[in-house]
C-alpha cells in the first residue's frame, strides 16, 4: 500500500477514511456487546482506532502532523469564534443541575470527549486533510481544495448518528455547524502546524455540548441550542454561528497568507 499511495495519495487517503469509517461502526457495535457502560465502549473503541491510524501513518502515508508546542498562543487566539458554539450550548443550562452530577460523571465526560475529538482530529486533519494536501500540492488551489474536502467529509461523519436513532432535523443541523467547524480546524492547524489546537478547539465545543446535556430539561432544548418556546430560534442561531465561524476561516486562509501554510507544513512540497 505504500507504493500505492506514493503512486496515487488522494486516491489512497480517501479509501482509507472510507474504510476507517466502516471499521468504526464494526468496532463501536463490537464493544457496545463487550462493555454495558457507553463511555466506556466508545473511549476504548476510540483508543484502539487511534493507535490503529497512527500505526498507518508511521508505516505507510508518513505524514507529518507538526509540531504540538508551535504556535499555541496564536492557534488559540484564532479559536475564539468557534465560541460562538459554546456560548449557544450553555445557554439556557441551569447550573444547580450541574451541581448534581458527580465528579466521577465528570470525569468520564472529559476522558470520553477528548478520546472522541482526538480521534476525529487524527483522522480528518492528521490523516486526510494533509494526505490530500501532499497529493494537491502541485494543483493552483491544493490548500482550499484540501480544506474544503476535509471540512465537507467531516461534516459527513456525523451522519452515521442516524444509525444511533438521531432525529433528522437535529441532524441536518448539526451537518450545517460541523461543517463550519471543520473549516475553523483546518484553518487553524494550516495556520499553526499544531494538530493539538484544533483538539483542544473540538475539545472545548463538544464538552460544552456536554454539560449543556447535563444541565438543561431536555424538553427545552432543540438541535444544540436551547431552544425556550420558540423552535425556529436553534437553527437560525446555528446560521448566524456557522456564517461568522466561516467567514473567520475564510479570513485565516487569504490569499497572502497561504504562502505562509506552504513553509510551515512539511507534507506540501
Amino acid at each position: 500500500m505504500k507504493k500505492l499511495f506514493e503512486k496515487s495519495p488522494a486516491g489512497v487517503i480517501l479509501s482509507f477514511f472510507a474504510v476507517i469509517m466502516v471499521l468504526t461502526i464494526v468496532v463501536d457495535s463490537v464493544f457496545s456487546i463487550i462493555f454495558t457502560d457507553d463511555n466506556v465502549a466508545q473511549l476504548v473503541a476510540r483508543f484502539v482506532l487511534i493507535v490503529i491510524m497512527l500505526l498507518v501513518n508511521v508505516t505507510v502515508f508518513k505524514l507529518k502532523f507538526g509540531n504540538m508546542m508551535n504556535r499555541i498562543g496564536l492557534g488559540l487566539l484564532l479559536l475564539l469564534p468557534g465560541l460562538s458554539y459554546v456560548v449557544l450550548n450553555l445557554i439556557g443550562v441551569e447550573f444547580d443541575n450541574l451541581m448534581k452530577a458527580s465528579m466521577q460523571a465528570y470525569l468520564i465526560a472529559v476522558v470520553s470527549t477528548i478520546a472522541a475529538v482526538s480521534y476525529e482530529e487524527i483522522l480528518l486533519r492528521g490523516l486526510l486533510l494533509n494526505g490530500l494536501l501532499k497529493a494537491w500540492s502541485q494543483k493552483k488551489n491544493g490548500i482550499l481544495l484540501a480544506v474544503i474536502w476535509s471540512s465537507v467529509l467531516f461534516s459527513l461523519v456525523h451522519a452515521i448518528n442516524l444509525l444511533s436513532g438521531a432525529p433528522l432535523d437535529a441532524t441536518l443541523l448539526q451537518l450545517i455547524y460541523t461543517t463550519a467547524m471543520g473549516f475553523l480546524f483546518a484553518a487553524v492547524y494550516l495556520r499553526t502546524n499544531n494538530l493539538l489546537i484544533p483538539i483542544i478547539g473540538h475539545f472545548v465545543i463538544n464538552f460544552s455540548g456536554v454539560l449543556q446535556d447535563m444541565g438543561i430539561d431536555p424538553e427545552k432544548v432543540t438541535g444544540h441550542v436551547s431552544a425556550g418556546d420558540d423552535v425556529r430560534k436553534a437553527p437560525i442561531a446555528i446560521a448566524v454561528a456557522s456564517g461568522i465561524v466561516f467567514v473567520f476561516a475564510m479570513i485565516y486562509l487569504r490569499k497572502k497568507k497561504l504562502a505562509e501554510v506552504n513553509d510551515l507544513n512539511l507534507n506540501i512540497k
